[in-house]
């Protein structure tokens, strides 16, 4: 039996494994057997109560997402509907939320977290998801002057941690409709362009003489040489080394 009461709104994420425990004949004990079942959902709001209870199950994978009702707000502006925030759900069903939050809970458990950006970004889609009110029409993109305010931001602060509040902020939006208008201006997340230009701005670096890779990392924002090796591979396809190899010889 489970009993919760919290102090702020939260999202509850399972996946159920049940266990299924049957004879073989082949086996002198019994075989056990894990199925996965569907993820689902719970919302709850600030001190609400909720009791549940497990018939065969053998292990639950959680994820838990706390959150305050003002930065909900904030987060997700006129996009936000207030009835779907304001009403408790119980074992819901939602599969962009449900992706979002097996993105979220993988980047949590990886060795080398992604810059806040990523994860800014997820946490974004996964609120949109469950919260987001019927969708509206709205201009395309930023306008010039703002993508250009943006951008000149986040090429002058390549070495720095950058949050999605701070980029939406510098054009009056929410984060969800920064988020949003940004890829209809670039094509790209914001965590993807700020990924694309520190790579960028890497490789200029590097055919630097003398730059060491651990320098470069530092002055391009990642957290250290290792970091800054895998990111660079997966986007280049070649490691810091190896790619200043071809180029230098």
């Amino acid at each position: 039996m489970i009993c919760r009461a919290r102090k702020t709104p939260s999202l509850w994420c399972y996946r159920r494994s049940v266990a299924d425990v049957k004879p073989v004949r082949i086996c002198a004990a019994p075989r056990r057997r894990t199925v996965s079942g569907p993820i689902t959902l719970v919302l709850c709001r600030p001190r609400c109560g909720f009791w549940g209870y497990t018939n065969n199950i053998e292990s639950v994978r959680e994820l838990r997402l706390s959150f305050d009702r003002k930065s909900l707000g904030d987060c997700l502006g006129p996009d936000l509907d207030e009835g779907k925030a304001g009403t408790p759900e119980l074992m819901f069903h939602n599969r962009r939320a449900v992706e979002c939050a097996r993105l979220l809970a993988a980047e949590c458990d990886a060795s080398d977290p992604s810059a806040g950006l990523y994860g800014e970004g997820l946490m974004i889609a996964l609120l949109s998801a469950c919260f987001q009110g019927r969708s509206r029409k709205e201009k395309s993109g930023l306008s010039a002057s703002q993508l250009r305010l943006v951008l000149d931001y986040i090429h002058e602060n390549l070495d720095a941690s950058v949050s999605l509040i701070e980029l939406a902020r510098l054009v009056g939006l929410s984060s969800s409709q920064f988020a949003r208008l940004f890829k209809a201006s670039t094509g790209v997340s914001p965590h993807r362009y700020q990924l694309n230009t520190r790579i960028g701005k890497a490789q200029e670096l590097l055919l630097l003489k003398g730059e060491g890779l651990s320098t470069v990392a530092a002055a391009t924002g990642f957290a250290d040489q290792s970091h800054f090796t895998r990111a660079f591979k997966r986007v280049i396809g070649a490691t810091p080394r190896e790619w200043r190899q071809d180029r230098t010889r």
